[in-house]
């Protein structure tokens, strides 16, 4: 089997070299892009009438002037975020 020019084939192994044209310290940022662009599909969706806003407390110990005290919640301190959301079919519609 040649693959390539032949001068490759006698220094690499076709099954053990390869090359790889990412960072390491951007790999989990590529991959959540990639991911994401899957869900976040907004030109082919459309959202129903009916729309939903939620509050989520992400808890942390960090100090942030983003962080609030709750103390209803389980958490009781961290990060509030609000998800907007289609009530029928539960798709998040902001990012």
């Amino acid at each position: 089997m040649n693959n390539g020019r032949p001068m490759f084939c006698f220094v690499m192994s076709e099954t053990r070299c390869f090359y790889r044209f990412d960072d390491l310290d951007t790999r989990a940022a590529q991959f959540l892009d990639n991911v994401s662009s899957k869900f976040y599909a907004k030109n082919l969706y459309k959202a129903s009438a009916i729309l939903t806003v939620d509050e989520q407390l992400v808890s942390t110990s960090e100090k942030s002037r983003f962080r609030q005290y709750i103390p209803c919640k389980a958490g009781k301190c961290g990060i509030s975020i609000f998800w907007c959301c289609d009530a029928q079919t539960s798709y998040l519609l902001a990012k």
